[in-house]
């Protein structure tokens, strides 16, 4: 079948679907079926937009208006076994929006994405576009199917997913699974849009005063993860690369205490001992030693205090067992930040997990990683640039050894 018989197909049932919605004037709806029975799809489409030129599929006919006759000679592929499904947003992993398609074998496509596509005026990319008029293809003789497809185009189903595959196998979800794999092989799933966020955003909004006591020459491996936090482009990243400073302090402030002491006296062995000693905490320990030690101001107003975490009491309290009821402070706030980045870090089944795929499980937690990230990025450069801090400075460049 060419593309242009296909074509005269679907926009005879589009024509129909609007017709039955709000019918269109005996005169046009002639004019449009004539045009139909004549093959001109162009004419039809002109027809139909003369009445109705603002609906859900105004950008799907416009697609099909711009069609040059080369691309309507395209011989189309056989048509597939069509299938459907709804994941259940408590049980299942939906990764959206996704299309996939492996030329008479398998495509899979999200519903939420075909209704975006359908209904945005930047128009409908090749890819897309295949995609649509080989599941029309696949659902044009069965009513049921054609009904569902249609239906999709005019309402957004965040939790839906179309398949069509050239076997019986008739698992559409594990088809499904297959497709998000080829598809993250192949290409990328977007950023959602809640979690962007403007690379060269800066870490510090005011002017960083040069100070002479401020040995800059030390902080290069800060500043290396610095750099590389302006080229992220999502918030998990930014805030993941902020917090790897932060424990980065966290031992070098073990290694300040030991090279600080003379190694010519016998003081240097002492301390080098004790020092091993303390940073053999568990980790969650290690790293609130140190946050509360260098951050001791960092509840104050206008920083990470009390009013401006109220907002995300009930994420932290359901998702990490931090209570409303404790006492807002300096090591509050590590537990929050160490708790979020194990949910960036780590993928276990006991504690919540921050994807792109599962956006809506944490939404509630996003503004709280934004704040944070914000606050502490710029208290990481006070810190830095306060020539009376004196917990991560090294007193001398080399240490003789005899």
């Amino acid at each position: 079948m060419e593309r242009k018989d296909l074509m005269v197909s679907m926009v005879r049932n589009i024509s129909d679907r609007l017709n039955a919605i709000a019918p269109f004037s005996a005169t046009c709806l002639t004019l449009i079926n004539e045009s139909l029975d004549a093959d001109k799809t162009k004419d039809a489409i002109d027809n139909i937009f003369s009445e109705k030129a603002a609906t859900n599929y105004t950008t799907l006919l416009t697609r099909i208006h711009n069609l040059t006759e080369d691309e309507n000679k395209y011989e189309l592929d056989n048509a597939l076994i069509y299938l459907e499904g709804m994941a259940d947003p408590a049980h299942e992993t939906l990764v959206k929006p996704l299309i996939y398609f492996k030329k008479n074998e398998c495509l899979v496509m999200t519903t939420s994405l075909l209704f975006e596509k359908c209904n945005t005026t930047a128009g409908i990319e090749d890819n897309v576009f295949i995609a649509i008029e080989n599941i029309y293809l696949s659902v044009k003789d069965d009513p049921v199917s054609l009904n569902s497809f249609l239906s999709n185009i005019e309402n957004k189903n965040d939790y839906g997913y179309i398949v069509l595959t050239n076997n019986n196998a008739n698992d559409a979800w594990n088809l499904y699974g297959y497709a998000c794999l080829c598809h993250i092989n192949e290409e990328k799933f977007e950023i959602p849009v809640e979690l962007t966020y403007p690379a060269n955003t800066k870490f510090h909004n005011s002017a960083i005063v040069y100070d002479s006591d401020v040995p800059y020459i030390q902080y290069f491996d800060v500043f290396n993860v610095m750099n590389e936090s302006k080229h992220t482009q999502d918030v998990l990243g930014r805030y993941l690369r902020m917090y790897q400073i932060l424990e980065y302090f966290a031992f070098r402030i073990h290694l300040v205490t030991i090279a600080n002491v003379s190694i010519r006296n016998s003081a240097f062995v002492r301390t080098t001992i004790k020092e091993a000693h303390r940073s053999v905490n568990n980790e969650e320990d290690e790293f609130l030693k140190m946050f509360v030690q260098l951050f001791p101001g960092v509840t104050s107003v206008g920083k990470l205090d009390d009013s401006s975490i109220t907002p995300y009491n009930n994420f932290l309290d359901k998702n990490y067992g931090i209570k409303v009821g404790d006492p807002h402070c300096v090591r509050k706030v590590g537990r929050i930040l160490y708790k979020l980045r194990n949910s960036i870090v780590h993928n276990k089944a006991t504690e919540l997990h921050f994807t792109y795929g599962n956006v809506d499980e944490y939404r509630d937690g996003i503004g709280l990683i934004r704040l944070v990230t914000n606050k502490m990025e710029e208290e990481i450069v006070k810190l830095i640039n306060d020539p009376n801090r004196n917990e991560l400075k090294f007193a001398r460049s080399t240490m003789p050894l005899y």
